[in-house]
């Protein structure tokens, strides 16, 4: 019993005689800095020699031990040997990684919320404008994030090395677009409404519409509130990523100035003129004439009523283009329509091609609304049966100026041819 014990502590003795003094270090693959901030834990087979938060220190007896070490939130294993180089250095690879945000159209780097995503989409570092973290360079894969008033939008995974510096960009596809809206037939710019629609936008403005907007297909409402009514004109709109887009909307507006007459051209004062568009009442206004601004390319049904009179013409004006509409009330047998004419006003037209209406008699719908008529236009055309009427009102007068000098002169002629009697003598002194 007793020779047992002694070889028992003259084992134990020889083996603390050859145990050395090791201290472990866990060291940042990037910096090259030893890391205080991690867990060492030292093994010799299912026995835990040893734990500590930073380096580690301790006698070991030669031999092969396991030691693992938890950094950037992952566990590193690695074999050492005693006895070895003091202290030994277990070599964590990292790396470094930047991530920013690119404005395309704005060609600068935006002041836009960024992130760096892990594997697994966990958020690893965040800042306005840009981030940066230091990861653990073990083949697994980073992508940044950029939080946009357009939506999120990623860069592509990358996979850092071992003592890389990696910088990841965020490029958002934006574009600038400038919008003005145009009265094709006044020839300026007009306080339409501009409304641009799509890829989860919705931006308007009076008039000019300024705005950066993500690229891609767009729709383009012009709402324009004319004299005739308020008409919608749109158009399709493709941005390309970083582009400058400016367009003038040309709104295709056109004018009708719309007549009331006899046969003869007189105006009629007080009658009804309403303007019609697929049975929809634009325009009820009263007086011998109307001006009316209406979209271009569209066909429209004037009306005029004077007591039981009616008259009607279709009109399609092209864009730009000013066209006059005589509307007719023909007078039934035994009626007579006295009318007063009034001077009209001139208006220049603008250089554009206009179409004349042909008048019909067919009565339109019951009118449901009235609305101010705009500035008088030009005066209406006279017709061939007016002109007829005033030349032969002119030569009537001529043909009596004609018979009244003619009197006249035989008058004169008469006076003269009177028989005055002889002749007084005269004698001489």
């Amino acid at each position: 019993m007793r020779l047992a014990l002694l070889l028992a502590l003259l084992i134990s003795a020889v083996v603390l005689a050859e145990s050395v003094s090791v201290t472990i270090e866990a060291v940042d693959g990037f910096t090259g800095h030893v890391l205080n901030s991690c867990t060492i834990m030292v093994w010799q087979g299912n026995n835990l020699l040893g734990v500590s938060y930073g380096p580690w220190s301790g006698d070991l007896a030669p031999g092969t031990y396991l030691v693992q070490v938890l950094a950037f939130q992952t566990w590193f294993n690695q074999t050492i040997s005693v006895p070895s180089t003091n202290p030994i250095q277990i070599v964590i690879p990292t790396a470094f990684i930047h991530a920013s945000v690119w404005d395309d159209a704005m060609k600068r780097y935006a002041n836009w919320t960024v992130e760096i995503l892990g594997p697994d989409n966990s958020t690893k570092a965040s800042g306005r404008g840009g981030a940066s973290v230091e990861v653990v360079a073990n083949g697994a894969r980073y992508r940044a994030a950029a939080l946009t008033p357009y939506g999120v939008f990623y860069s592509d995974w990358a996979v850092p090395q071992p003592g890389q510096n990696l910088t990841l960009e965020v490029k958002v596809p934006t574009a600038l677009v400038s919008l003005v809206a145009y009265d094709e037939a006044l020839g300026r710019p007009a306080n339409f409404t501009i409304v641009i629609s799509g890829n989860g936008a919705n931006a308007s403005g009076v008039g000019v519409l300024k705005r950066e907007l993500v690229a891609g297909t767009y729709e383009v409402e012009v709402v324009a509130n004319l004299s005739g009514g308020v008409f919608r004109y749109s158009k399709t709109m493709t941005l390309s990523p970083g582009a400058n887009y400016s367009e003038v909307l040309r709104v295709p507006t056109a004018f009708l100035y719309i007549y009331a007459q006899t046969p003869a051209g007189s105006p009629v004062p007080n009658a009804t003129i309403m303007l019609y568009e697929d049975g929809r009442l634009l325009v009820n206004s009263t007086g011998p004439s109307l001006a009316v601004e209406v979209l271009g390319g569209r066909t429209y049904t004037a009306v005029a009523r004077y007591r039981n009179l009616t008259a009607t013409a279709n009109a399609t004006a092209e864009p730009g283009a000013r066209v006059p509409v005589y509307l007719n009330l023909s007078a039934t047998v035994g009626t007579v329509i006295r009318v007063t004419p009034k001077p009209a006003t001139t208006t220049r037209a603008a250089s554009s091609t206009t179409k004349t209406a042909q008048t019909t008699t067919a009565k339109p719908p019951t009118p449901s609304s009235t609305t101010t008529a705009p500035p008088p236009p030009p005066p209406p055309g006279r017709s061939p049966w007016a002109y007829f009427i005033a030349v032969a009102g002119a030569i009537a007068l001529a043909l009596a100026a004609g018979v009244l000098a003619l009197a006249a002169s035989a008058s004169r002629r008469s006076e003269a041819s009177e028989d005055l009697g002889l002749p007084e003598v005269v004698e001489a002194a």
